[in-house]
Order: structure tokens, then C-alpha cells, then sequence
């Protein structure tokens, strides 16, 4: 568990002001033992996993993030967000801006 709130998920989901970040299961008690800003494949699965099993938000969290486009360069964007690493989302912005643009 990260000890400063306001380097984990929970401490952007809580202080975010967002109506479904209140809702999000990894600003809950139970969520608490999860490193959300995962290093290595094993963290980073299981913090996937616990968020597409439990989170409500899922969908919104995931869209935010995509929308914001910046989850290598913004503090507290990076780590696991509607159930997608950094890596994932940076792809599927890549692959939005190629089709916004029409390419393949």
C-alpha cells in the first residue's frame, strides 16, 4: 500500500471533485491494499483485475483518462485507470488520433 494518499488512486479519485470518482472502488476501504500506480506485470494484472471485477466507474474512468490523454506526463495519471494500464491507454489514444485523422 502507498503510504501518501495523494500518490495513490484513491487519494486523485477522492480529491477529484468528479461525481463518479466518489463512486470509484479504488477510493473505497477495500481497495486500499493495491498499488494502482503498479510497477511490473504481476501489479499491474492484478490491479487490472480487481478493477474490472469490482469498480462500478469502470467505464467512466476509462473514458476520462483517454479523454485527458496524458498518462505519462501528468502526476497521479499514471498507473492503472478504467482497467487499463499506461501502455494500454497510450495505444488506444494512438490508434483514436490515426482513425481521427483517417489513417490505419
Amino acid at each position: 500500500m502507498n503510504a501518501d494518499p495523494s500518490l495513490t488512486h484513491a487519494g486523485v479519485c477522492v480529491g477529484g471533485g468528479r461525481g463518479w470518482m466518489a463512486r470509484a472502488w479504488c477510493a473505497t476501504p477495500e481497495a486500499a491494499d493495491l498499488s494502482w500506480i503498479a510497477e511490473g506485470h504481476r501489479a499491474i494484472a492484478r490491479a487490472k483485475a480487481a478493477c474490472a471485477a469490482h469498480c462500478p466507474v469502470v467505464d467512466e474512468c476509462g473514458a476520462w483518462e483517454l479523454a485527458a490523454e496524458g498518462a505519462m506526463t501528468e502526476p497521479g495519471r499514471a498507473g492503472v485507470w478504467g482497467a487499463m494500464s499506461t501502455r494500454e491507454r497510450d495505444a488506444a489514444a494512438r490508434t483514436r488520433r490515426k482513425q481521427e485523422r483517417g489513417e490505419k
